[in-house]
């Protein structure tokens, strides 16, 4: 026992395999936190691209308020556009957010109607309440005050390395949201 103890061969060997399983293991941090960033950026753009649509919808519903069939197609407009880009569309949810403003009141943006639609099996939370944003509002030149939507989308990440947790969610929200006037 004394000599296997003493014994200096094979020390290379093992410590390289143990310095290579500990290499290993960071390249896999590496690009798990890579692949979360990679999602966080691409919901970044799609509450954006979503956000855009809401705000153009106007032209194709001749200004009719935002309303659960509009959702729906917009939901659905968002499974689409995720095809192939996140893989499992059932870990995706959305939610639309209007705010109407009193068009009688030219000096001050006063509230008059709040709509919220969420589509999805996820629940997207806001840290503000969309009444708080009708302090940005904006009158337009044509003599009203502009409708505000937000769109926000969120996602659960999914590890690429089936872990059962990934190591990158504690670190960035997989969650986007999107504000935009209307036309």
């Amino acid at each position: 026992m004394k000599n296997f103890l003493k014994q200096k061969r094979g020390s290379i060997a093992i410590e390289a395999s143990l310095l290579f399983g500990l290499f290993v293991l960071l390249i896999m941090l590496i690009a798990d936190v890579g692949s979360v960033l990679l999602m966080k950026q691409r919901l970044d753009r799609l509450a954006y691209s979503l956000a855009s649509i809401v705000r153009e919808r106007s032209v194709l519903y001749n200004n009719e308020p935002l309303d659960e069939n509009q959702a729906d197609e917009i939901f659905t407009i968002t499974k689409n556009l995720t095809k192939g880009v996140f893989r499992d569309a059932d870990n995706l949810s959305i939610k639309i957010e209007s705010i109407e403003f009193d068009k009688s009141n030219k000096t001050t943006a006063i509230p008059t109607e709040t709509k919220s639609f969420t589509r999805g099996n996820m629940l997207c939370a806001q840290s503000l309440d969309i009444s708080v944003l009708s302090e940005a509002a904006v009158y337009t030149p044509v003599g009203n005050w502009s409708p505000m939507y937000r769109v926000s989308v969120c996602a659960k990440p999914v590890s690429n390395f089936y872990l059962k947790t990934n190591v990158a969610t504690n670190l960035v929200n997989m969650d986007s949201q999107a504000v935009v006037y209307a036309r």
